[in-house]
């Protein structure tokens, strides 16, 4: 956090969140790429301090990134979701949040990512399961899902 006060000028600008974009797509196996991808954008929609207290609160972490209610908000949803996936890379569920808020916002190379993460650490078919059933509930996003749960072969 303090590196975050010293050097906010530098750190919340679009410039440096485009460079973490591409610093979390070439780097996949890195999860805290992803937890600081989040952070950052975090910050920069509700500031520092609301993001920061999501480390302290993972369950509200979690509610947030899975909430309905922010359907409307979707950089918030994928903000939320990277630092869910870089908080917890084994949990299977975690990277499909982030691979459906990924779609949300237009970022399918993320979204294939996230859904090949999600196969290694849970298995294809329950990745499979995950992604139907989020099909069921949002119609709008099942082209995108449907090429997500192609890749699992």
């Amino acid at each position: 956090r303090s590196f975050l006060d010293e050097h906010a000028a530098l750190l919340l600008t679009d410039e440096a969140e485009a460079r973490m974009a591409q610093l979390a797509l070439d780097n996949p196996e890195q999860p805290d790429v992803l937890v600081h991808q989040g952070l950052l954008a975090l910050c920069r929609l509700d500031g520092a301090d609301k993001a920061f207290a999501l480390l302290d609160d993972l369950d509200r972490l979690r509610r947030l990134a899975t909430s309905p209610h922010l359907r409307d908000k979707p950089l918030r949803l994928v903000a939320l979701g990277r630092l869910l996936a870089g908080l917890f890379p084994e949990d299977a569920a975690a990277q499909v949040t982030l691979a459906v808020s990924a779609l949300r916002v237009d970022e399918r190379a993320e979204a294939e990512q996230a859904v090949v993460r999600a196969q290694a650490v849970g298995g294809g078919a329950t990745v499979a399961a995950q992604l139907s059933d989020v099909a069921d509930l949002e119609p709008d996003l099942a082209p995108g899902l449907f090429h997500l749960r192609s890749l699992l072969g």
